[in-house]
């Protein structure tokens, strides 16, 4: 799945797929994904070349490679054989690092064919992917080899439950981390995350990528060149969910306030008015009664001085 993604990662920007050859940049016609396969539990180390994967299925890719490595773990490889397990198998360490600079020098800077040697044209294809998994790695990082000439370098690290936030919610979930080593002298950050984000929206939901990735090739895709609406509306909608709702909190936390509010200013004001009755009715008057409680006072008086 992950050389499927990468191929159709760089499928979309072809301008990527090349080679640095004496400072100049070879473009490539096809995406070949290269496979690392440990040998002899992890013993040896060899590689698969599966030739333009950007027009392969998933299924294509991954009955390719399961050949190819059955042929290799099997001694059926007649290039492995004669070559690395063979000649290089016999060479000391030192001789054979001069063997392969000049190997190396004569194909890529000078252009020569050398299948006469054993040496298969382009053998490190566009991208190079290791899967550190294997060996029970979460996460690593290596360096672009100068024999290959290609611009990236992909691990992929063991699959690991994990708590992870969605929507809101802490939730177990499998994870995996993929790196990634560029070289950025034709390869600047910009293209980066977008190779990124393209791989990320294949391995998150392949068909809905696949389907993309076709209208891509037809034409029809109605985003720019590089987006990954699938997963940009989706985090949209989330960020616009969780907005909402921070609002809504908010405001019912403001409408709990004000409600407190206007239940203590009710409150105070009915305990201010019962005191004042209160207060009121203590002097054994009440209002209602002073207008005529004063001219009674006045005819008392008059009579008794009468």
């Amino acid at each position: 799945m992950l050389g499927r993604a990468i191929a159709i990662a760089w499928s979309r920007y072809p301008d990527l797929n090349g080679k640095i050859i004496w400072g100049t940049i070879y473009q490539k016609e096809e995406v070949d994904v290269f496979f690392h396969v440990d040998l002899e539990d992890g013993k040896d180390l060899a590689g698969i070349v599966v030739r333009d994967a950007g027009k392969k299925s998933v299924v294509e890719i991954a009955r390719d490679l399961r050949e190819k490595a059955e042929k290799l773990r099997g001694g059926k490889d007649e290039q492995y054989e004669k070559t690395q397990k063979g000649l290089l198998g016999k060479l000391p360490p030192w001789l054979i690092g001069i063997m392969m600079r000049t190997l190396t020098f004569c194909e890529m800077e000078l252009g020569l064919n050398l299948s006469a040697f054993g040496a298969k044209p382009d053998p490190f294809g566009t991208v190079m992917i290791s899967n550190v998994a294997r060996f029970g790695i979460d996460s690593a990082f290596a360096p672009l080899p100068t024999v290959s000439r290609v611009p990236c370098v992909v691990l992929m690290g063991r699959r690991q439950i994990r708590p992870w936030v969605v929507e809101g919610e802490v939730e177990p979930r499998p994870t995996q981390t993929f790196s990634g080593t560029f070289d950025h002298r034709f390869i600047d950050g910009n293209r980066v995350g977008k190779i990124a984000a393209t791989v990320e929206h294949y391995i998150s939901d392949p068909e809905a990528a696949e389907q993309r990735f076709a209208d891509f090739l037809a034409g029809k895709e109605t985003a720019r060149l590089g987006e990954n609406p699938a997963v940009g509306e989706a985090a949209n909608a989330r960020a616009m969910a969780e907005k909402a709702a921070a609002k809504a909190a908010v405001q019912s936390e403001e409408s709990s306030d004000s409600a407190d509010d206007s239940a203590k200013d009710s409150a105070g004001d009915s305990a201010k008015d019962s005191a004042k009755d209160s207060a009121d009715n203590g002097t054994g008057i009440s209002r209602d009664e002073e207008p005529e409680s004063a001219p009674e006072s006045g005819r008392q008086t008059e009579s008794a001085k009468a």
